[in-house]
């Protein structure tokens, strides 16, 4: 997990997962506190479950607090499973994934979130829509296990012996792209990706930001926690193709475009 405040988001996270898991699954945490400043460090210390602390200085963000989580983890598992601390599970959680994992030994599963208010999907799995890397289709499954080309990371539960396979999660990446990043690379090495049917729980999807200037509006689109150009530029060059260049130009020549169009 990597934290960066929401204490209280933290504790009813962890809280949720301690109370609907499977009575046989025995957990080791690996926190990695990225420059806390509210009362998450404590909370954590304080926390009374088989754990590892991790500091980071407040400018590691999602990518490289979970590249240094799972480098942290210091014996054999049998699983490896990402969670993001603003989702909170339901009852009926684990006996979605437990099913799952059963049947399908090797694949990864991925769990679909909705939000609070509306109940409608807000993070789950991805399906590649055309060539372009960040093209993509996404819908809400039911019923049975769907194969997807990708995910976002908010629970990815991974077999150990796939996880070494695949390799940690790039931390040179700064917060996008890490996770889609990951569900890519493990299909190319043909890895099944799955997402687990139904909702796991809740988890709201993040607010997009009012743009109001092309310079805004590319300095928003370039910024640290969205898609800053160093990590735009090693997301295409992976996955883009030699049409990576294109891909990567697009999003800002559309910004001019649009505000040329409507003057």
């Amino acid at each position: 997990m990597a934290l960066h405040n929401r204490q209280q988001m933290t504790k009813l996270c962890i809280e949720s997962l301690l109370m609907y898991a499977p009575e046989n699954w025995r957990f080791k945490f690996f926190f990695v506190d990225d420059g806390s400043t509210d009362n998450t460090f404590e909370y954590l210390t304080e926390l009374r479950v088989e754990k590892q602390i991790t500091c980071g200085d407040g400018e590691w963000y999602w990518a490289r607090s979970m590249q240094a989580a799972e480098s942290s983890i210091d014996q054999k598992a049998d699983y490896i499973l990402w969670l993001n601390n603003d989702v909170t599970f339901n009852a009926e959680a684990f006996g979605i994934v437990e099913k799952c994992r059963r049947d399908r030994l090797g694949a990864i599963l991925v769990g679909q979130f909705a939000n609070r208010d509306t109940e409608i999907l807000s993070y789950g799995g991805f399906w590649r829509a055309s060539r372009n890397p960040l093209k993509y289709n996404r819908r809400f499954v039911s019923g049975e296990p769907t194969e997807a080309d990708t995910f976002n990371g908010n629970f990815v539960l991974i077999p150990w012996q796939t996880a070494r396979m695949i390799g940690s999660i790039d931390g040179e990446f700064a917060h996008a792209y890490a996770d889609c990043d990951y569900g890519l690379r493990a299909k190319e090495l043909g890895v099944s990706v799955l997402i687990l049917p139904g909702f796991l729980g809740f988890c709201d999807a993040n607010i997009e930001p009012v743009r109001t200037s092309v310079l805004k509006e590319i300095r928003e689109l370039s910024n640290i926690k969205n898609s800053p150009l160093r990590s735009q530029v090693r997301f295409f060059k992976r996955h883009g193709g030699l049409e990576w260049p294109i891909y990567c130009l697009t999003p800002y020549l559309r910004i001019f475009y649009e505000r040329v169009k409507n003057g």
